[in-house]
């Protein structure tokens, strides 16, 4: 069952943002910086997404991510919650702010499905307000659409559910990233997520 739920979160957030992958990450150790008023806890409007921040490190937070679902079985209204925990650095690339997500090692007890375990970075622009944190995650559509049409190159791999895997190294995604991150479709709309006293 556990290993069910952490599935299901990571579906959920994967599938719910449609944010890139990567195998690299987008920072080197000289990009990190630690924003203070990014710890605590955060949740979306709805209430599903409870994301909670704290410092584990120099320059690194441990996120624990909170998806809360509710369904209706037999007439009786379910609830499930799956959570997930990630390490999240925070950079600076020219003026902007940027979030690199990367799944912690799950508590997995089955060491052949462990050992198949691929987790890979995630991008999103942010920003911190006093108490709005507001994420736009790096969209996956936009940049398939952009690779399809040759507008960008770099390289990648197309998994068997039609996703894609960044494959650059850092630099490149880095050069990626600032040249399209005024893009609306690139970086569409924020989620707003707010403090929790």
């Amino acid at each position: 069952m556990r290993i069910i739920k952490i599935m299901l979160l990571a579906g959920i957030l994967f599938l719910t943002l449609s944010c890139v992958l990567s195998l690299h990450p987008l920072y080197t150790e000289k990009d990190l910086v630690l924003e203070p008023k990014l710890e605590g806890s955060w949740a979306n409007k709805d209430g599903k997404e409870l994301w909670t921040f704290k410092k584990s490190g120099e320059k690194v937070y441990e996120l624990t991510a909170v998806h809360k679902e509710s369904k209706q079985e037999s007439g009786k209204t379910i609830e499930e919650t799956a959570t997930g925990k990630f390490d999240a650095h925070l950079m600076k690339l020219g003026n902007y702010i940027f979030m690199d997500l990367y799944p912690q090692e799950p508590d997995i007890k089955n060491a052949f499905y462990k050992y198949h375990f691929l987790p890979a970075h995630s991008f999103s622009r942010i920003w911190i307000e006093q108490d709005i944190f507001r994420i736009s995650v790096f969209n996956e559509d936009w940049l398939k659409k952009m690779i399809e049409k040759k507008k960008v190159k770099i390289t990648y791999e197309k998994l068997d559910n039609d996703r894609i895997v960044l494959t650059a190294p850092t630099e490149k995604l880095q050069k990626l990233i600032l040249k399209y991150v005024e893009d609306s479709e690139a970086f569409p709309e924020p989620t707003e997520f707010y403090r929790q006293k």
